[in-house]
């Protein structure tokens, strides 16, 4: 068990913002065994979790690690909540822009699969062949 803890604190150190599946791959551990000691080193103290990746994937980070990692884990962490900001933005936009039946989405920060979505809204026909590229311009049409 403080074997697993420990492979577990050094590929978070090493790797912070890792969710459960990164960790247990990076340290070939099952996942199951992983997010158990995980907790436990949550519990003890040594672990947080960090930023969210999507709505219900957790990251880990080391609590109370100085230096570099830190401060390139905060600035990772700014960037990626800007991003996951901007995505909600540009769906409350495109769900405005539908109701008021007015195109001003930024569709180039849109996934395949809003863009398909917001296709389907509009009985694009093909929708489903399309890439992004294809799907934005029958979007702007």
């Amino acid at each position: 068990m403080a074997d697993n803890r420990s492979k577990l604190l050094d590929y978070v150190r090493e790797n912070p913002a890792s969710t459960v599946r990164d960790i247990a791959r990076g340290t070939r551990i099952s996942q199951q065994i992983a997010q158990r000691e995980l907790a436990a080193l949550r519990d003890d103290g040594d672990l947080q979790h960090g930023p969210r990746r999507g709505a219900n994937v957790r990251t880990y980070v080391i609590v109370g690690d100085d230096g570099d990692d830190a401060s390139k884990q905060q600035a990772d962490s700014a960037a990626e909540n800007e991003k996951v900001e901007q995505a909600r933005q540009d769906q409350a936009d495109l769900r405005a822009s539908r109701q008021q039946g007015i195109d001003n989405t930024n569709f180039d920060s849109m996934t395949v699969g809003d863009l398909r979505a917001a296709a389907k809204d509009r009985d694009i026909e093909g929708r489903g062949d399309m890439n992004k590229a294809e799907l934005i311009e029958a979007l702007k049409k």
